[in-house]
């Protein structure tokens, strides 16, 4: 699974928000940036995919607005975002989250270290 894969994004942005409600830690942008591997994920694909979620129900809390193209601008902050028990519940019972879930805690790091907090 590549670092930029849609469910790995997905999977890393629920777990932290995730590890947020559960009052593991506190919502920080660094965090955020270093558990979801910013550098590998450009600012539009962010966008795209945190639309996707908000429109499936899996998030709530952000608000975009419609660019150009296929493009949608986040118009306020990432903090702003919470997950949702739908979100939960798809985190902890899609069959391709566990998939993630297992290849990513056989990966030393800050994303096992977070799985094995929030799990």
């Amino acid at each position: 699974m590549a670092k930029d894969d849609y469910d790995v994004v997905l999977f890393k942005i629920l777990s932290y928000l995730y590890g947020c409600i559960k009052r593991k830690y506190s919502f920080d942008i660094t965090s955020f940036n270093a558990v979801i591997s910013k550098q590998n994920v450009n600012d539009e694909y962010l966008s795209s995919i945190l639309h996707m979620a908000s429109e499936e129900g899996l998030i709530e809390g952000l608000t975009f607005t419609h660019a150009w193209g296929m493009n949608y601008i986040i118009c306020n902050d990432y903090s702003d975002m919470i997950i949702t028990a739908k979100g939960i519940r798809y985190l902890k019972d899609n069959s391709k989250m566990q998939e993630v879930k297992k290849h990513l805690e056989e990966i030393p790091g800050l994303v096992a270290d977070l799985i094995r907090l929030v799990f």
